[in-house]
């Protein structure tokens, strides 16, 4: 089950696709040059995907309006790169220690961003110990939570979608106790951001 359809037309769910406008003027790809030969050796979607990273970053407030705080267009702006990477990169790469590779390359993307100082003062979350799997994981949680009402409504409204709540709730639910118990309790370097997710 695709758990998009609970967030579809939701105005906090809408945010990620600012993200995924098509850059036109290609201004920010000079950013991700040095690496189009690594990305193409794996996908061509890969070089496309890092323009838009640079702009996104660089332009955040921009591109993530509605979000006053800059905590929150960051979490935005992480959820957003690690879907994108896991959607692009899931099915040509299984192993591991290339898809850390390449979030590799995307870190030194945005410190290269950070050296000309045009970015906002958020970063790119990369820990190795935190794979694309368990980013997205933590990405349905934290869309269930930002997006509760939306659902409640939609579920409240629409027969289809109220017979599959359950399974969405039930794989919410297992999300968050992992999340509890993981990242509540103890200091576990699998946990999303390196700080503030909690609140």
């Amino acid at each position: 089950m695709s758990i998009e359809i609970f967030l579809k037309g939701s105005s906090k769910y809408k945010l990620y696709d600012n993200l995924n406008k098509p850059d036109e003027s290609k201004n920010y790809c000079k950013y991700c040059i040095s690496k189009k030969n690594i990305f193409s050796k794996y996908s061509e979607n890969l070089n496309e995907l890092c323009c838009l990273f640079a702009r996104n970053l660089i332009e955040l407030n921009t591109k993530i309006q509605g979000e006053d705080e800059n905590k929150e267009r960051c979490r935005y702006f992480n959820f957003w790169i690690n879907n994108q990477l896991k959607k692009k990169i899931s099915a040509t790469i299984k192993d591991s220690t290339q898809r850390n590779y390449i979030r590799l390359q995307f870190l030194q993307v945005f410190f290269k961003i950070k050296s000309h100082s045009l970015h906002n003062d958020c970063s790119y979350e990369y820990d190795q110990n935190v794979d694309l799997d368990l980013w997205e994981k933590w990405k349905n949680l934290y869309d269930f939570i930002n997006n509760y009402n939306h659902i409640k409504n939609l579920v409240i409204h629409d027969y289809n979608l109220c017979q599959k709540y359950p399974s969405y709730l039930s794989h919410i639910e297992e999300v968050y106790n992992n999340y509890k118990n993981e990242c509540c309790n103890t200091v576990s370097r699998k946990c999303p951001f390196s700080s503030g997710f909690k609140d």
